[in-house]
């Protein structure tokens, strides 16, 4: 079985990964933000999505037997009908396990959005992006799965850029990610990040150095 990494590298590639890196660098070259990158395949394990598919999947069966036979009753023989919803239990956990739309469906866009948050907090602290000289450290976080992107920022950034403005970051990455690729949102997120850090007087001072790494982190790496 291919581990969360090796996911990743297959949908994005290396190419497209190089891109973000350079995109990062020169990014970071004019100014004192330090941008890191990070995509993960996805936040939680969701056992929810199995149960919930199963207990659909038993519902579907029985509705279907009733319509099918209304000549005898529903527990005539009792054996078949006991196989019968054994198995649509075991095929709707399979299909809440492994189909990867039906499995958001079951789960829901306030979980994942909330797990992708919090993810992506894990990894602002574990990654230490906090410990850079300024407080200038912004993380742009991907979850493959959940299809939602996070911007989180230190506080010496956030004390002069708003929430829409990161907001505006996470558009254009959910805006190009289905007509040109990811790899291009994530471009145009890491651009958007140059400009309002350029406009928001985050200049790069003489003797600023590059205190994170410009390329992207996927799971797998330690976080």
């Amino acid at each position: 079985m291919k581990s969360s990494r090796d996911k990743i590298l297959c949908a994005l590639g290396t190419d497209a990964l190089k891109r973000v890196e350079d995109a990062v660098g020169r990014a970071e070259a004019g100014t004192s933000g330090e941008i890191v990158t990070y995509f993960a395949w996805e936040c939680d394990r969701y056992p929810e999505a199995v149960w919930k598919g199963a207990a659909l999947a038993v519902a579907i069966a029985c509705l279907a037997i009733i319509i099918a036979d209304r000549r005898q009753p529903l527990w005539q023989p009792l054996h078949q009908l006991l196989a019968a919803i054994l198995a649509a239990a075991a095929l709707g956990a399979g299909a809440g396990r492994f189909l990867a739309p039906l499995r958001r469906w079951l789960i829901g866009p306030r979980r994942l959005a909330a797990m992708a948050h919090r993810r992506a907090e894990e990894v602002f602290l574990h990654k230490e992006l906090f410990k850079t000289a300024q407080r200038t450290g912004i993380l742009i976080f991907v979850s493959l799965f959940e299809r939602h992107t996070v911007v989180l920022a230190d506080s010496g950034i956030n004390a002069k850029v708003g929430q829409q403005d990161w907001d505006r970051a996470v558009a254009h990455v959910i805006d190009h990610a289905g007509k040109a690729g990811l790899a291009e949102g994530m471009v145009r997120a890491v651009d958007h990040c140059h400009q309002l850090l350029l406009q928001k007087g985050f200049k790069a001072a003489p003797g600023d150095r590059n205190e994170l790494s410009d390329k992207p982190l996927l799971d797998g790496d330690g976080a």
